[in-house]
């Protein structure tokens, strides 16, 4: 099935360790030489230092729960805090962090306070976002 997929449509999304993946193969293989049209990581960020430059065109959509206690959110704000000060106009790197109001922080959470509430048309606090996470990756090709 030669065309059975559509390589102008390949999405990298990770959750968790799957999460800190996605920005693993991004950091390593950057825009230029990806397959990637956009990506999506639900707490997940390692320790990793990220080369922002190799990664200016590359769409992202990053998700993390405020309190979430196994996967500090600051390792997904460092990374989107990053792009964001050397290149302040683009809307194509997204940062959604759930307040997590709903959870007191004193027991894991195996979905670190994102999981469950991303893939549907509203999160917890009944904010609709302006697109759901399907179609905004959809809206990428390369």
């Amino acid at each position: 099935y030669p065309t059975a997929i559509n390589k102008h449509r390949i999405y990298i999304g990770g959750f968790s360790m799957g999460g800190a993946g996605v920005w693993s193969y991004l950091d390593r293989f950057g825009y230029e030489d990806s397959l990637v049209a956009a990506a999506v990581s639900l707490a997940g960020a390692g320790d990793i230092t990220i080369d922002v430059e190799s990664l200016k065109r590359m769409p992202f959509w990053a998700f993390h729960g405020q309190k979430d206690p196994t996967v500090p959110v600051t390792r997904s704000t460092n990374i989107v805090n990053a792009f964001r000060a050397k290149y302040q106009g683009q809307l194509h790197q997204k940062l959604t962090i759930f307040t997590q109001d709903d959870f007191d922080a004193k027991y894991h959470r195996i979905d670190h306070g994102v999981f469950d509430r991303t893939f549907w048309e509203k999160n917890h606090t009944g904010d609709v976002f302006e697109t759901d996470v399907m179609n905004w990756l959809l809206q990428y090709k390369r």
